[in-house]
């Protein structure tokens, strides 16, 4: 289990009404600031967590929510084919939120945060709550509104909407609408805002803890590339990583696996990859570059890369563990456990194992990707080249 997975679960798990703080959570689970600040911005987005102002941030029942990206009121009123009955001045706010006003009004008090909108059926006292928290209001079921409601919305200047959709239809519509925002945004990749190898520091196996403290204080940096003599990325070494060790400790020793992205990744994937993994930075590569010389499955530690030919359709295995079974399962979650399916269910031949590990003949391969379906632990994946 991630660092990340562990704070969510510990999270989960506490009272409701508890505070809780970065600071908090780093003493208690052994992790870094920056680790239980993402676990605890991820338990937000999941409705676990709420932060109040002067309270600080709180362990709160699960709540109903969808994260939104920039709709404004005037759009979800063309969505849902609403009226708007009253508060026109606030249609082109921008919200972040929605929520489905199906509890106690004790109850969504605790949910009502400001410039929010309430999707709510003809229930007067939860809706002029919710306008009484500066929320916009969409009544379903085409219910009529009394005239209190109206009142406080034209004071407030937050909208109240009518549609006669259901409330699981008026969900549907939104969450459609999400997706063509989404869809219409432009992606930002790695190549949009990577740092240059030339412009960032970087150091080698041989270097010791000494020299990365004083490398620290040159350039404010705590994390920092290992590169070979031939300038292949072999580790990741951060200040995390020579906490308690010796000065004198080569870099090479202590340093961590070099997982890396490409420059046409998208910024949501390499973010997800490096919040789940417990990544402070990961280096890129740019297979523009390269030229399949092999050092880099020379020089790495772990012997984690291979070679591959360049098809339209192949597969890899993302795994290197000599283990099998529960020892694998105990240490890593998406490692192989060496159960042979993939060689037996390949048309071709082509998988064979070396003691725990399929190992691809990619003269036999046709990339058909039946291994990759047939693999449990999707360690086997179907790459388009």
């Amino acid at each position: 289990m991630s660092k990340h997975q562990e704070i969510l679960d510990y999270l989960e798990a506490l009272p409701i009404g508890k505070r809780v703080s970065v600071r908090s959570i780093s003493n208690h689970l052994q992790v870094s600031d920056g680790t239980a600040y993402r676990a605890i911005k991820e338990a937000e987005n999941r409705g676990l967590v709420e932060t109040r102002p002067r309270s600080g941030t709180v362990r709160i029942e699960k709540k109903v929510q969808v994260r939104l990206d920039r709709l404004t009121f005037a759009e979800i009123a063309e969505i849902t084919e609403s009226e708007v009955i009253s508060g026109h001045e606030g249609l082109e706010r921008v919200f972040s939120k929605f929520y489905i006003g199906a509890m106690t009004i004790e109850n969504i008090t605790r949910y009502l945060t400001k410039g929010d909108l309430l999707i709510v059926g003809d229930r007067e006292d939860i809706q002029l709550l919710a306008l009484e928290h500066n929320n916009a209001i969409l009544v379903t079921g085409g219910f009529q509104v009394s005239d209190r409601v109206k009142e406080l919305s034209r004071l407030k200047q937050f909208p109240v909407m009518v549609t006669t959709y259901d409330t699981f239809t008026v969900a549907t519509m939104i969450n459609q609408a999400l997706s063509n925002v989404r869809i219409k945004t432009d992606i930002k990749t790695v190549a949009q805002v990577y740092t240059r190898r030339e412009d960032y520091n970087y150091m080698t196996p041989e270097m010791t803890v000494r020299d990365f403290q004083n490398l620290v204080k040159r350039t404010n940096l705590v994390r920092f590339p290992i590169l070979s003599e031939s300038e292949k990325v072999i580790g990741i070494v951060t200040m995390r990583d020579v906490s308690n060790q010796q000065p004198t400790t080569m870099l090479k020793a202590i340093m961590t696996k070099p997982t890396v992205t490409r420059l046409e990744t998208s910024l949501a994937t390499v973010a997800q990859k490096m919040i789940f993994e417990d990544f402070d930075i990961i280096p890129v590569v740019d297979e523009e570059k390269c030229v399949g010389c092999g050092s880099c499955v020379v020089t790495c530690p772990k012997q984690l890369m291979a070679l591959r030919p360049v098809r339209k359709r192949t597969v890899t295995v993302a795994c290197n563990s000599p283990e099998k079974g529960k020892p694998v399962m105990d240490a890593c979650q998406a490692g192989c456990i060496g159960c042979t399916l993939c060689a037996k269910e390949c048309p071709f031949g082509a998988i064979t194992m070396n003691g725990n590990i399929p190992v691809i003949d990619y003269e036999k391969c046709k990339g058909c990707g039946k291994c990759a379906l047939k693999c449990p632990k999707k360690v086997i994946k179907l790459v388009q080249g």
